[in-house]
């Protein structure tokens, strides 16, 4: 995951991109290799969201999504990305800590609004994640 997390910043001339491209697509599909390839190439985003079964899967997926919503430019995606990974209660999870990071260097970059606006990010909410408005 982190070699491919590097990935998507280099060129696609860039030999060590074109080497962890063929690598992954050798590879058979696990739950890692397909949540790779995703985070290297992109693409669809619902079966990769269709993993995060168990906390520990939500906070590595909601991370990874956020992460390539971050390098494509969609830094409100990556935000509620974050969120969902945090959210997950994965705490001893290094995504769950990494998202943290990343929110807050994020919120002092975007300036997110504390909540953001319904249907803004493309990234949707899964229902059983989803956090009821609470009144103060």
């Amino acid at each position: 995951m982190l070699r491919a997390s590097v990935g998507p910043e280099l060129r696609h001339s860039d030999p060590r991109r074109i080497e962890l491209t063929h690598a992954l697509r050798a590879k058979e599909d696990t739950y890692y290799t397909v949540l790779a390839r995703y985070l290297l190439e992109g693409g669809d985003v619902a079966p990769i969201l269709a993993l995060a079964v168990t906390p520990k899967q939500c906070s590595e997926v909601y991370y990874w999504v956020g992460r390539r919503a971050l390098l494509e430019g969609r830094e409100l995606d990556a935000v509620r990305c974050y969120q969902l990974a945090i959210e997950s209660g994965a705490s001893q999870n290094a995504e769950y800590l990494w998202a943290t990071s990343e929110l807050m260097e994020l919120a002092v970059r975007v300036r997110a609004p504390r909540r953001l606006p319904a249907g803004s990010p493309a990234i949707p909410v899964p229902s059983s994640r989803a956090t009821p408005h609470r009144e103060t």
